[in-house]
């Protein structure tokens, strides 16, 4: 999801199911490319389709968002906490104990 052309399809999608010629028309992307990067989100589990006669619908894949979701705020977390620790350390605060020998 690196490339900011997913980004577009995503956000796009999160509007509601759309077909390929609307998705084209909305990022006046060519089909070659579009289908590319549908293909992409199709395999990471992303987004999901449905053929309805020579139309392919695409949409939002609920489950694997939640679990992206999910995962990038767990890191947001970490970093947020690494973040502050070095903060702290930087202070003077929160030093560990220095180790004595028994």
């Amino acid at each position: 999801m690196a490339e900011e052309s997913r980004w577009e399809i995503l956000c796009l999608l999160a509007e509601g199911e759309k077909c390929v010629s609307e998705i084209q028309e909305a990022l006046g992307m060519a089909q070659s490319r579009l289908s590319f990067h549908l293909r992409v989100l199709r395999d990471a589990g992303v987004v999901s389709s449905r053929r309805e006669g020579r139309w392919i619908y695409y949409s939002l894949a609920p489950a694997k968002l939640e679990e992206v979701s999910q995962t990038l705020t767990a890191l947001l977390h970490h970093g947020r906490q690494a973040a502050e620790s070095t903060r702290a350390q930087e202070r003077g605060e929160g030093r560990p104990a220095p180790h004595t020998k028994s």
